[in-house]
């Protein structure tokens, strides 16, 4: 193992690195899955789409972990999917009007997120000083 002192540059991400995402048996409850479906349902509110203001929280990580794109964008089509509002859970052919729709979740979500790790998030132990340790190098 390397000491703190041998390390000249570090990457990482906050999930679950810096930031703990949420209880590892419960992924309905992580930081992502709370701000995709906030962002799901802010959606969904502003354009009238009843199907998507129903999603459940467990429907809306179903979505995810069964998306055939493990990403923010394959889970959302994989919702519409599931709701019965496009064919096919990859967005293969969608029509414009759905793919301007995912795009606004996508946008949506993003902009939530802080607000979520905000709220929610809570150090992993010992990250705060883990980075400034860093830092003083």
């Amino acid at each position: 193992m390397i000491s703190i002192e041998q390390v000249q540059g570090a990457l990482f991400d906050l999930d679950d690195t810096l930031l703990d995402n949420g209880p590892v048996d419960k992924p309905e409850l992580w930081t992502h899955s709370r701000s995709r479906l906030a962002a799901i349902h802010a959606v969904a509110a502003a354009h009238g789409v009843d199907e998507l203001s129903t999603v459940t929280p467990k429907e809306s990580t179903d979505a995810f972990m069964t998306s055939p794109v493990h990403s923010l964008r394959g889970s959302i089509w994989n919702i519409l999917h599931m709701k019965g509002l496009t064919g096919n859970n990859t967005g293969a052919g969608a029509d414009p009007h759905l793919m301007a729709l995912v795009e606004e979740i996508i946008t949506e979500k993003n902009r939530v997120h802080e607000d979520i790790l905000l709220e929610f998030g809570v150090e992993v132990p010992g990250a705060t000083q883990f980075v400034k340790d860093l830092a003083a190098r």
